[in-house]
């Protein structure tokens, strides 16, 4: 590919390198083995760009070793960290063009959460869910009629556990109904 840089992976830095591309890949290395009567030498293994893969949430990952311990990564957090400097010490990194898999130094930049989030809002990327109380809220798994017979049988005297096993919720959900930490609004 022309015009590809390749720099070290951040934290990587003797095993993997990244490009401005968004590839990354091995470095050569030297691998210990032993021969078949049990003596001790190393191999030479040729570095190779990596087969990355999406996420879950569409973000392109690459499986690195260090050692013996293997993670995956962020491809655009490695790029971010080769290419794309840093003035602020902001710890997240946003797609500017809101592509996840265009990992370009151009297209990211380093950023807060809250600025990572408003781009997001601001861009279409994610829809705002706003939490209404009760019933209204997206979160809500008790309607407020369910919320009003469990608080009568809090008061006939009967326990959290055995009201929970009729609903959607734990135990704890029954104790801040209870305790009016949550529906208090409810009568």
């Amino acid at each position: 590919m022309t015009n590809e840089k390749w720099a070290p992976a951040k934290d990587y830095e003797n095993t993997y390198e990244v490009s401005n591309m968004g590839r990354v890949r091995s470095l050569d290395r030297l691998v210990p083995t032993n021969d078949r009567f049990g003596n001790k030498s190393s191999r030479k293994v040729r570095g190779k760009v990596l087969n990355c893969y999406l996420d879950a949430a569409g973000y392109k990952r690459a499986d690195l070793k260090d050692g013996k311990k293997r993670t995956n990564q962020l491809v655009h957090r490695l790029v971010a960290f080769a290419f794309v400097e840093n003035k602020h010490s902001k710890p997240h990194v946003n797609h500017k063009n809101g592509v996840k898999t265009d990992n370009s130094p151009e297209n990211l930049e380093w950023c807060t959460h809250q600025e990572n989030m408003a781009h997001a809002y601001a861009t279409g990327l994610s829809k705002r869910k706003i939490l209404g109380r009760g019933d209204k809220s997206i979160a809500s798994k008790l309607t407020e009629k369910q919320v009003r017979v469990i608080k009568r049988r809090i008061i006939s005297g009967e326990s959290c556990g055995l009201i929970a096993k009729d609903y959607p919720v734990g135990d704890s959900a029954i104790w801040e109904i209870k305790a009016g930490r949550s529906w208090g609004h409810v009568a």
